[in-house]
């Protein structure tokens, strides 16, 4: 959240020749968003706090996308995990969660939003 103030100041001969500035001040509260979505292609399910769930940054973030749909497939388009309208962390994919061993999945994303639609496919490697 950021606070935008303009100040616009107009000075002119005054009566006497003295100059006489007239002032004017507006300002809004402007909320910057980052709707850009990111999709990592690794995941290191090890225990260790750091990429243990592979998410969508920026999604719950910006909150523009409430309408989504992510699905996971295995490397034989078996589907891993499904999960429409992620709300809050635990809806991403934890693949001890589904019990996933290491290796390739893919996964395909679509979003809804004010701004448009959003549909992206792509790898995650899965580490540990």
């Amino acid at each position: 959240v950021v606070t935008v103030v303009l100040t616009a100041i107009q000075t002119y001969p005054g009566p006497y020749g003295e100059p006489t500035e007239c002032e004017d001040t507006a300002s809004a509260t402007i909320t910057i968003v980052n709707d850009w979505l990111q999709f990592p292609n690794l995941v290191s399910p090890n225990g260790d706090g750091t990429n243990d769930t592979w998410k969508v940054v920026n999604l719950l973030e910006c909150g523009l996308y409430q309408m989504n749909e992510l699905w996971i497939y295995n490397k034989w388009g078996t589907l891993e995990y499904h999960v429409q309208n992620i709300a809050e962390e635990d809806d991403f994919w934890d693949p001890e969660k589904t019990r996933s061993p290491d290796g390739t999945y893919f996964f395909r994303f679509s979003a809804k939003s004010i701004f448009g639609i959003v549909r992206t496919n792509g790898m995650i490697e899965v580490v540990r």
